[in-house]
């Protein structure tokens, strides 16, 4: 069968009817996407509504975690602040027992100690009587090889009598913060 198109309409009236056929296409395209966008939207809006309420529902469940965290929080920040005032005070703690105990120890017999003074951060003044000059002598030379004295100094008159007479001895205690014992403590141990 032979088929027969007649075309009647002159070319410019074509053109005008295609460039209308294909703008109506693609004005019921655009119309078409913009209904399915407002559909998929419309079926979004129960499902955001969902999850916001279970959002907020997860939310109040854990405000008494954070709470109890935050709580926990600001209790383990006290007791290291209450930690580090500890240590600095363990750190600055200077064993004056052991010192004192070893300036007593290092009196020898004829040295009657009446006075241990400690002048400034590290001044020892040592004021008693002395039997004779060779005791305060002899005590002098004790403090000298102490580990925790050094720069021991007595005045000169300290050793111009002979006998029964007050001295004063001063030294620079050589000791460092942090609860150490001196060395003379911890070779007794």
């Amino acid at each position: 069968m032979l088929r027969i198109t007649l075309n009647l309409l002159p070319p410019q009236k074509k053109e005008a009817l295609r460039q209308g056929f294909v703008l109506a296409y693609a004005q019921t395209m655009v119309l078409l996407f913009g209904l399915v966008v407002v559909l998929i939207a419309t079926a979004l809006i129960p499902v955001r509504l969902m999850l916001k309420s279970d959002f907020d529902e997860l939310s109040k469940q854990n405000a008494p975690e954070t709470d109890e965290f935050a709580i926990s929080m600001a209790e383990i920040r006290d007791i290291n602040s209450f930690l580090r005032r500890v240590d600095g005070l363990q750190t600055a703690f200077v064993p004056w027992a052991s010192v004192l105990k070893g300036i007593t120890e290092s009196a020898p017999a004829g040295i009657q100690l009446e006075n241990i003074r400690v002048a400034g951060a590290n001044l020892v003044v040592i004021s008693g009587t002395a039997g004779t000059r060779d005791a305060l002598l002899a005590f002098e030379a004790e403090l000298s090889k102490s580990p925790f004295l050094s720069k021991i100094e007595s005045p000169l008159s300290n050793i111009l009598q002979r006998q029964n007479f007050k001295f004063e001895i001063q030294a620079i205690a050589e000791l460092a913060g942090g609860g150490s014992q001196p060395a003379a403590d911890s070779e007794k141990k």
